[in-house]
């Protein structure tokens, strides 16, 4: 019988200041050289807001305010690889966040980290779950019937 692999827990960190976000480069694979939230991988006993903390001060030297979870997305990759098992699959929670404070240094598993207009993260090279989350917000608001 074959040890059977289980899905990764990731989260990241959707922050927003000024009208723009933070978004940082990938260094490593997954998605070495995409742009997208910063985050990475929960730790055995960790909650998600710690996590996120945590990954947010890794990545970019930033304090935040965590706030809800905004979305939980399945990150198959590459979707057709065969075997099965060589594919990348993360279940990643997205936790919105305010107040940055602290000054911005890209480390650890980002290699770049800015803060970008939507107009300007629109033509980077995004992960296609920020490029998803970042249309998302930039749609306007149903009306309440």
């Amino acid at each position: 019988m074959s040890a059977q692999r289980a899905p990764v827990v990731g989260v990241s960190v959707s922050l927003w200041h000024a009208g723009r976000v933070l978004l940082v480069r990938r260094a490593g694979e997954p998605y070495a050289g995409l742009w997208s939230f910063p985050g990475g991988k929960v730790r055995h006993g960790e909650r998600m807001s710690e996590a996120a903390r945590r990954e947010l001060a890794e990545e970019t030297g930033l304090s935040a305010r965590m706030g809800e979870i905004i979305a939980t997305l399945d990150v198959i990759e590459p979707p057709g690889a065969t075997p099965p098992a060589e594919r990348y699959h993360f279940v990643l929670v997205v936790l919105e966040a305010s107040e940055p404070e602290g000054e911005l240094v890209a480390s650890d598993d980002a290699s770049a980290a800015g803060w970008f207009t939507p107009e300007e993260a629109s033509a980077m090279n995004l992960t296609l779950e920020t490029a998803m989350l970042l249309r998302r917000r930039a749609r306007p608001a149903e009306p309440e019937m």
